[in-house]
C-alpha cells in the first residue's frame, strides 16, 4: 500500500452502495468488495455511510487481483508484464496414432492414472496392442498462458508494482473524505492489499481522523475505532503544498487519533511531501499524531513494517525538489506515531527515510518521537532555549518573536501562528509570526435536513484560509468563535418518514413472498412496525420479511388439450401453471372414446397382435367375399372400405390389402387380409396356391408383405405350410 498526501482540494466522485447490515455492533454494515471500501472512504459521513456506524470487513480486499482475474486477457497481460510467457504447466498426454508412434517423441503407456515411459519397439507394425501416448510439452501448449491464481499469490511487491506500472489506470486512487470517524471499522482479521490512496490535505490517512462523539452534556456516544486489520502492499501519498499550513499529520490508519487503534498491522509505503513553511509535522506508520489517554486515545498491539518517506521541498514537487532548511524540533517522525501524548504498545520493524536539510529527532526510529510528547497545555518545548534578549515585539513587519516559555502548545495549534526558522548570529533561533485571519473568504453552507441514511447539517460557514468552521457569519471578524466540523452536523434521523407500507404477499412456486412490513427506500432497510413517526424502530435486512418459495403454490391456467382419445379411453385435458410451466392438474373429457372396427363374434374374423390388420375367415367360395358381405361380418356401424390407393370401394369383392375404417374416424383404419387371397386379387384361384407353394419352396418371401402373408396362412396357424396349400386347393376344387 502506498499512501500519498497532496494538499490540493479535488472533487470526490462517490458511488453509493446499499451495504448489507444495519450499522450496529450486532449487525454491522458489511464491506465485501473494493468498490464498497472505496465508496466508504470517499463518502464517509454522506448518504449511506454514517460516520458513527459500525462497519466490518467481510473479505480480503485486493483490487489488483480483481482486475487480473476479471478476464483471460487481463491474466495474459499480467503474465506478459512479468515476462512469464511461456509459463510451464503440467505436460499433456495425448493418445498417439501409428504415425506418431514412429517419431522421436517420448512415448508412454498408461495403466490406470499412471504413465510409464514405453521402451518397446518403435515401428508401427511391431508395437504391441496397447494404447500408447505421446507427451505434448508446456512450450507447445502454453506459449500464451495466463497468470494463474497460484502464481499471483506468490508475487512479490516488486512484481505487483510491475503489473501496476504497465496498467496504471486499472486501480483508481482513493481520496478519503476529510470527515471525523466516530464509528468502528472492524477489519475482522482480513487483509487490505494494493490500495492507492492520494490525499491533498494537511491530514493524510485512510481515515481523516478518529474522534470521540459526545452529546450536549459531554457524555461519550461513540469512539472512533479501527481494529483487527492488516494493510499490505499499499501506497499512501500525502502532498502538502499550502504555504500557511500550521500542522501536517500523516499515517496509514488515521492522521490524528483521539479514538482507538487496536491490533492493526501496516506494511504500507507512506510518502509525505511538504512544501515549506509548515509549523508542525507528525508522520507515523499507523497514525500521524496520537492524543492523550484522558481524551480517550489509545494505540495498542499495532505493527508497522513498511516505509515512511519524508521530503521537504521549498518549491515545486515535480522533478528534483529544492530542499530547504528546517528545524528538527518541528518534525516528528515515528514508527507507530509521529507524536503521542499517551503510551503506545506495538512493534516497529520498517524504515523511516527523511530527505531535508536540518536535524532529525533523536528517537526517529522509535515507536514515536520522544520530544513531541505534550502534557495537557504545557509549554511547548522549543529546544534549544532562548534568552530574553532574543525576544522582539512590535517590529515594523509585525513579526512577534518568542523564546522558550513564551507560547503554549494550544496557542501554536490555534492557527494564529506559524513557526519558521532563520539563522541569527550563527545560532539557529525561532520566531513565530502571528497570523490573524479575518475570514473574508468564508463560504456559507445552507442547512441540510438529515435522513435516515445520512447526517445533515445546520447553517454554517467554512473559511478556506484557516480551515475553520463557524456557526455565525465570521466574514471580517477576526475574533469570531470557531467550532469543530462535528458541531455543524445534525445526527442521522431516528425515524424513516419515507418508509412505505407493504401488504403481505403469498409466496408462489416461482417467487418468494413477504409478510406485512415497511420498506424505506432512503436507507434500504425493512421494518416490522411503522417507522415513519416512531424513533429507533428495529431495522432488518430483506430476508427478515421474506417468506420462502412454496413449491405447491401454483397458478393454474385455462384447461387445454392434453392426450388424444383412443378406442379404449377418453381424451384428457391439462392445466399448466402460468408461473413455472408445470402440469398441475388433468381430467378426462367424457364421451370422447373413438369407435373401433370390431368383427362379430364367432365368424372367424380377427385382428392381429399389432392391432393394425383385420384377417377374415376363409371365403365360402372361390369367388371371394363381397363388400356388403364383409361389412355384415362387422359389429353394427358405418364402415368405409378403401382400395390400396385410398379410393372408397362400395361394390365388388374385398381384396387383400384393402382397408376398412369407421366412417369419420380415419385413425381406426385396419388393413384387410382375406384368407386364401395370397395374390391380392380378391378371388381364390390356382394363382394363390402357387404363391403359397413358391413361398414354401423359398422362391419368394411373402413375409415382406404382411397382408399377403396373413392371407396365405389359410388355416390360421401363424405359419405358411403345405396345410395352407391344401386348404386353398380344396376350396378351389369345391367351387
Amino acid at each position: 500500500m502506498v499512501l500519498v498526501m497532496v494538499l490540493t482540494i479535488v472533487p470526490l466522485t462517490m458511488f453509493a452502495f446499499a451495504l448489507d447490515g444495519s450499522g450496529t455492533s450486532e449487525s454491522p454494515y458489511q464491506i465485501k468488495t473494493y468498490a464498497e471500501l472505496e465508496a466508504l472512504l470517499e463518502g464517509l459521513g454522506g448518504d449511506g455511510y454514517p460516520a458513527d456506524a459500525y462497519y466490518r470487513l467481510e473479505n480480503d480486499i485486493d483490487p489488483l487481483h480483481d482486475w487480473v482475474f476479471a478476464s483471460a486477457d487481463n491474466q495474459k497481460k499480467a503474465a506478459e508484464d512479468l515476462g512469464m510467457s511461456p509459463i510451464v504447466t503440467p505436460a499433456t498426454y495425448i493418445a498417439a496414432t501409428d504415425a506418431e508412434r514412429t517419431n522421436d517423441t517420448p512415448i508412454y503407456s498408461k495403466e490406470g492414472d499412471v504413465y510409464t515411459l514405453y521402451e518397446g519397439a518403435r515401428d508401427a507394425d511391431t508395437i504391441p496392442n496397447i494404447t500408447v501416448y505421446w507427451v505434448r510439452t508446456a512450450e507447445e501448449t502454453s506459449t500464451d498462458a495466463p497468470l494463474t491464481e497460484e502464481q499471483f499469490a506468490a508475487l512479490t511487491s516488486a512484481q505487483r508494482k510491475t503489473i501496476l506500472g504497465n496498467n496504471n489506470d486499472v486501480i483508481p486512487s482513493i481520496t478519503p473524505k476529510n470527515t471525523e470517524f466516530y464509528g468502528t471499522f472492524d477489519g475482522n482479521n482480513k487483509t487490505i492489499k494494493g490500495l492507492q490512496i492520494h490525499v491533498n490535505a494537511t491530514q493524510a490517512a485512510m481515515f481523516f481522523a478518529l474522534d470521540v462523539k459526545k452529546d450536549d452534556d459531554g457524555n461519550v456516544l461513540s469512539t472512533g475505532t479501527v481494529k483487527n486489520l492488516t494493510i499490505d502492499d499499499t501506497s499512501l501519498i500525502g502532498l502538502v503544498s499550502a504555504n500557511t499550513a500550521v500542522a501536517v499529520s500523516a499515517g496509514t490508519v488515521a492522521s490524528t487519533n483521539t479514538g482507538i487503534i487496536q491490533n492493526v498491522t501496516s506494511n504500507a509505503t507512506i510518502n509525505v511531501m511538504v512544501k515549506l513553511p509548515v509549523i508542525f509535522i507528525y508522520a507515523g506508520g499507523i497514525a500521524g499524531r496520537n492524543d492523550s489517554a484522558e481524551k480517550g486515545a489509545a494505540i495498542t498491539d499495532c505493527t508497522f513494517g513498511g516505509t515512511l518517506n519524508f521530503v521537504v521541498a521549498e518549491a515545486s514537487f515535480s522533478g528534483s525538489p529544492k530542499y530547504s532548511s528546517i528545524d528538527s524540533s518541528s518534525i516528528s517522525l515515528g514508527g507507530i506515531a509521529g507524536g503521542s501524548e499517551s503510551a503506545i504498545t506495538g512493534t516497529f520493524s520498517g524504515n523511516i527515510k527523511a530527505n531535508y536539510v536540518g536535524g532529525i529527532n533523536e528517537e526517529i526510529n522509535g515507536i514515536y518521537a520522544g520530544d513531541t510528547v505534550y502534557d495537557g497545555d504545557a509549554t511547548h518545548d522549543m529546544t534549544p532555549a532562548f534568552t530574553q534578549a532574543d525576544k522582539r515585539v512590535g517590529s515594523v513587519d509585525a513579526d512577534v518573536w518568542f523564546t522558550d516559555g513564551d507560547i503554549t502548545k494550544s496557542e501554536l495549534d490555534s492557527n494564529k501562528y506559524q513557526l519558521i526558522t532563520q539563522t541569527k548570529d550563527g545560532n539557529k533561533t525561532y520566531y513565530v509570526r502571528q497570523l490573524v485571519c479575518a475570514h473574508n473568504n468564508a463560504v456559507k453552507h445552507d442547512p441540510v435536513a438529515p435522513t435516515c441514511a445520512a447526517t445533515g447539517n445546520v447553517e454554517y460557514w467554512e473559511c478556506p484560509d484557516c480551515n475553520n468552521y463557524f456557526l455565525i457569519n465570521p466574514t471580517g471578524n477576526a475574533t469570531a468563535a470557531s467550532c469543530k466540523m462535528r458541531d455543524t452536523t445534525v445526527p442521522v434521523s431516528k425515524t424513516h418518514p419515507d418508509a412505505q407500507h407493504k401488504d403481505a404477499v403469498a409466496a408462489t412456486c416461482k417467487a418468494k413472498g413477504n409478510i406485512e412490513h415497511w420498506y424505506c427506500p432512503t436507507c434500504n432497510k425493512y421494518f416490522l412496525e411503522d417507522p415513519t413517526a416512531t424513533e429507533n424502530v428495529t431495522a432488518y435486512s430483506q430476508s427478515k420479511v421474506q417468506t420462502p418459495i412454496n413449491k405447491n403454490a401454483h397458478n393454474p391456467g385455462e384447461w387445454e388439450p392434453y392426450q388424444a382419445a383412443t378406442t379404449t379411453s377418453n381424451a384428457t385435458e391439462k392445466q399448466v401453471c402460468t408461473l413455472c410451466g408445470k402440469i398441475v392438474a388433468t381430467r378426462e373429457v367424457p364421451g370422447t372414446i373413438v369407435p373401433d372396427v370390431v368383427p362379430k363374434s364367432g365368424n372367424g374374423y380377427s385382428k392381429d397382435s399389432t392391432g393394425k390388420y383385420l384377417i377374415t375367415a376363409l371365403p365360402t367360395s372361390k369367388s371371394g367375399i363381397s363388400v356388403s358381405q364383409f361389412k355384415n361380418s362387422l359389429v353394427t356401424g358405418t364402415y368405409v372400405v378403401r382400395d390400396e390407393n385410398g379410393n372408397e370401394v362400395t361394390s365388388g369383392v374385398v381384396k387383400t390389402g384393402y382397408t376398412v375404417e369407421v366412417s369419420g374416424y380415419p385413425e381406426t383404419k385396419l388393413i384387410i387380409a382375406v384368407k386364401g387371397d395370397a395374390n391380392k386379387d380378391g378371388k381364390i384361384s390356382a394363382l394363390d396356391y402357387v404363391k403359397v407353394k413358391n413361398h414354401i419352396l423359398k422362391k419368394i418371401d411373402l413375409s415382406k408383405d404382411k397382408a399377403a402373408y396373413y392371407a396365405a396362412n389359410a388355416n390360421g396357424d401363424s405359419k405358411i405350410s403345405a396345410l395352407d396349400y391344401v386348404k386353398i386347393k380344396n376350396l378351389i376344387l369345391k367351387g
